[in-house]
This record gives structure tokens, sequence and C-alpha cells, in this order.
């Protein structure tokens, strides 16, 4: 391998989420392998890729935008801003990795001058069907390597023409030590965890349903969402005295720190999860988890070892989950134990290892 092999690393929107965070650990990762890492992101928030050492940032305008037609604009726009800048690349000892579906627009340069390109595939549940279709399509015609998240997402969105692999996400090895070091087993109270995008689909109505209707345990919402779009939604939809919301945060460790129980309560009718980012970190805080009966999801959760699987519409089963585990301490620290256990098939060596065989 020369000693500086150049990486050209492409993601559309730049946030605390769980794809960027994944990819920022798998640059670091090359990165101290000896590549040369370029990265091409938004630059309207700060967000896990903003400061990775040894990295080269390039940042590129792209502003999310609440209206469906102005957002595919913005989108579309920002594909032709992308395509044309990348194409100053040349084939020799170059890779375009892509993280996601949505930078096409690095793709299709990749393509034209013959560069390899590698996409990370983190997502199934993507509308209007037509552009997914389009979206999909250009991986399966433009990639060389394709990483899929979970067995899931690779039997969910098989591709005919690149090769694929599955690399389980991990955690940086700064938030296992983190989490390692600041454990608190004796917890003041009872609290319901869930950390999300401010969307229904993510469960955010059932979670204060459920707040609202066990009023002895403290449940708290930590949204990936600005203050305003917080506030607005709010006033539509009140919350409990026991409901605790927060948005927009940088760290997260808090809240797991004083939590007792994570839950994801995705509708797989309309957003299937292909891994679960904030569930690991959970786990790694010895933290059980309820999530949904289909998605990658599941391959972390052992129904009945280290958590439940039980969809968002069983209201009743998971509300009488929750108040069991509350309950039942015997019952939830054999659940806690066997959560931190399961963590460690997540491990970062195993990443770190899977993601160098496709490079090197």
């Amino acid at each position: 391998m020369p000693d500086k092999k150049k990486v050209v690393a492409v993601h559309l929107y730049n946030d605390f989420s769980g794809s960027p965070k994944v990819f920022a650990t798998a640059l670091s990762t090359l990165i101290q392998n000896k590549f040369e890492v370029h990265i091409y992101t938004s630059n309207e928030t700060p967000g896990a890729l903003s400061n990775i050492i040894g990295a080269t940032l390039f940042p590129k305008k792209y502003a999310f935008k609440s209206n469906p037609l102005l957002r595919l604009f913005e989108f579309l726009r920002s594909q032709v801003v992308l395509f044309f800048t990348l194409l100053k690349y040349n084939k020799r000892d170059t890779v375009f990795y892509i993280n996601s579906v949505l930078p096409f627009g690095a793709a299709l340069a990749g393509k034209i001058k013959g560069i390899k390109i590698i996409y990370h595939l983190h997502e199934t549940s993507i509308k209007p069907a037509l552009l997914k279709k389009f979206l999909f399509g250009v991986v399966n015609n433009t990639a060389n390597e394709v990483i899929y998240v979970s067995k899931f997402l690779s039997q969910q969105e098989p591709l005919s023409k690149p090769t694929s692999t599955v690399i389980y996400n991990c955690l940086d090895p700064v938030f296992i030590e983190r989490a390692n070091r600041e454990y608190i087993e004796e917890k003041q109270d009872f609290r319901v965890l869930m950390l999300c995008s401010l969307k229904d689909y993510k469960g955010v109505p059932q979670f204060f349903k459920f707040a609202k209707s066990i009023p002895n345990i403290q449940f708290d919402l930590v949204l990936n969402a600005d203050q305003a779009s917080v506030e607005a939604y709010l006033k539509q939809n009140p919350t409990s005295e026991n409901l605790h919301i927060h948005f927009n945060q940088r760290d997260v460790h808090r809240f797991y720190q004083n939590a007792s129980l994570v839950l994801n309560l995705s509708h797989p009718d309309a957003w299937v999860e292909t891994f679960g980012m904030t569930i690991l970190e959970g786990m790694v805080y010895k933290l059980p988890a309820i999530v949904p009966k289909v998605g990658g999801v599941v391959e972390l959760i052992d129904d009945g070892m280290n958590g439940y699987r039980i969809n968002v519409t069983a209201e009743e089963d998971l509300k009488a989950r929750i108040i069991q585990l509350y309950s039942n301490k015997d019952l939830y620290q054999q659940l806690s134990k066997s959560a931190f256990e399961k963590a460690q098939f997540f491990a970062p060596n195993q990443f770190e290892s899977g993601v160098l065989k496709v490079f090197i």
C-alpha cells in the first residue's frame, strides 16, 4: 500500500446522529493507517465530521429545508455542485468513500473519472419510492464495493453488481472508555430514555403517552432538533411533569449515566431501523432496551435476554414491560448484565479490521 493513499469521504448532512458518527470512526481508522482523508460534508452545523484529527475538511453549503419541494431542490443543487467539485480528482491512488445513498453526485463523478467507489449504506426507509429507486440504482451501477451496517440491510437492499460485506457499527473507543469510567450503578430514579429525531414515525407521540400513563417513572427524550422546532412541537403536544425534553445535545453521556432503560419506538411500517446506535450506546452503559420486532436493531437485542422486541403499536405490552423492569430488580439486573456482555460483540477492533479489509 502506498504511504498516502487518498480517500475522498463524502457525507451529505453533518450532525451528531448515528450515521456520521460511524463514518467518523471509519475515517479515523483510515487516518491511523496512513490514508490521506479529504472530507466533503455540510457546513451549516457542527457535527461528528467537523474536527477529525488528520483529515482535511472541505465544507459544502447544504441546509435542510422543511418544505419538501425546497428540500428536493436544495438536495439536487448540492449534488450538482458536488459532482463538478469532485471531477478534479484523478484515478491514481484515490478512492471515493460515500456515506449513505444520498450523495449520488460523488458517485457519478467517480464513475466518469474511473475512480474506485465504496459506499457505506445505513438506510432503507427512503421516500418517495421513485427517489429510493434512483439512489439505489446509482449505487448498483457505480459502486465497486458496498458496506452494509447489518445483515438485515444486506437482505433488504441486495445489489447485483458491487461486491458487498456486512460490518456492524461500533462506538468510538473514546465513548466506550468514558462510559466505563463514568457508569453509575446506583441510580436515583428509574428513568426511561429515548434519543431520536423529532418525527412522529420515530414514536415521539407514543413516548409522550407512556410518560403520561406511568407518572411514577421519569422519562427523558433527547431530540436531534433545534430549540425552535422543539418549542413549536410542544405547543401542540403538552408534556407531563415526569417527561423531560432536551434538544440538540452534543454530549449524551449524562443521559445514559442516569437512565435505566432505552427505548426505540420507530414505526416499522414507516421507518425501519437498520442498526440502532442509541441502543448500542445504552448497552455499553449496561442498559436493557425495548426495540421493534423488525430491522437491523433486532441483531442487537435478544428477546428476553438483554431487552425485548415489541412493536410500538402493542402499547399495552410495551407499557407492561416498562413497569415490570421498574418493579423487578432481579430481572432488571439480569438484563442489564446481558446488555453489557452483548455490547462486546460490537467492539471497535472488529469494526476497524472490517473497514481495513475493504480498503487495503
